[in-house]
């Protein structure tokens, strides 16, 4: 990744910044009239500005994973990639406008995939393979409504041809979301480590999802990486509903949000296990269940 997207007001503290910008560029949306706000800020905790990438526009929100831009690789663009845009799932405008504003101070193509959905319910491995939880059927019209308990195949096919138009994603999973919270987010309970790694959250038998997150890890045992051989699947121990997997990998390290419980040391060491070439790091903040590290982060590729 050549950089790190982020809003202004912030949702990540200063100190986490920073660290960002030890392994990519900062580029922060900011409406105008707090530009010059937000720059002071800045330089008073210790960064320089004028090495943040400053995108003018207002947001309505710091979750940058879910409304920002999707990145692809295209032939379009001299630069290699090009924007992709979804409907963001909230009544947030601002936030909606985000993609378009990103991809006009990148200077590269931009496109509007036409189907509603957020960044933390998409999980992708980097070989045409894709994870998001059900609503990314029921959300979108031609699926019903989350009301709708009966989903028309033909309707799902639909979204599963637009992944694929605009995506790039040729094998789309789309499972009933195991955590039983309202958001519906795939981040806050599974990530791919590699393209073939994947981590899912782990619980005791006495937890209210114990039985919803294992036959979503039987779904998933009964899946195959792109190479055709079985997934490695890690588990992370979240018995209190800690947000381990809504972490950052970002060129070469692994940013963790922790919440000052006495199972973060085996979170942080579940992934050193897994990624023993990574620097894996340990960040304190306002962090929930559904909302944590990834969901207030969003990567910008290189160009080529």
């Amino acid at each position: 990744m050549q950089g790190v997207l982020i809003a202004y007001p912030l949702g990540l503290s200063y100190d986490l910044i920073a660290a960002l910008h030890q392994r990519a560029t900062i580029f922060c949306l900011v409406a105008p009239f707090l530009q010059t706000a937000a720059k002071r800020a800045f330089e008073n905790n210790g960064i320089d500005p004028d090495e943040v990438e400053w995108i003018v526009g207002g947001v309505d929100s710091y979750w940058t994973r879910d409304y920002g831009p999707w990145f692809v690789s295209t032939t379009r663009s001299p630069k290699g990639i090009a924007v992709i845009n979804h409907e963001y799932n909230r009544p947030r405008p601002n936030d909606d406008e985000a993609p378009s504003k990103v991809a006009e101070a990148l200077d590269v193509p931009y496109f509007d995939s036409g189907i509603v959905g957020c960044g933390g319910n998409m999980m992708v491995d980097g070989t045409g393979q894709a994870v998001a939880t059900h609503i990314a059927y029921t959300e979108n019209p031609e699926c019903g409504t989350n009301d709708d308990s009966s989903v028309p195949l033909d309707g799902c096919r639909k979204v599963d041809k637009v992944m694929e138009r605009y995506y790039g994603v040729d094998t789309f999973h789309v499972v009933a979301d195991p955590s039983n919270v309202y958001i519906d987010h795939v981040d806050c309970w599974a990530k791919y480590l590699s393209p073939t790694q994947i981590m899912i959250r782990e619980v005791s038998t006495s937890h209210p999802q114990y039985d919803e997150i294992e036959e979503v890890v039987t779904y998933f045992s009964g899946t195959q990486t792109a190479e055709g051989d079985d997934w490695d699947i890690v588990r992370v121990w979240t018995d209190s509903d800690q947000p381990y997997t809504n972490s950052l990998i970002l060129n070469g390290e692994v940013f963790v949000p922790i919440v000052g419980s006495i199972y973060d040391d085996d979170a942080l060491e579940t992934y050193r296990n897994a990624m023993p070439d990574y620097v894996v790091s340990a960040w304190e903040g306002s962090w929930q269940s559904t909302d944590a590290l990834h969901c207030r982060t969003r990567g910008i590729p290189e160009f080529q």
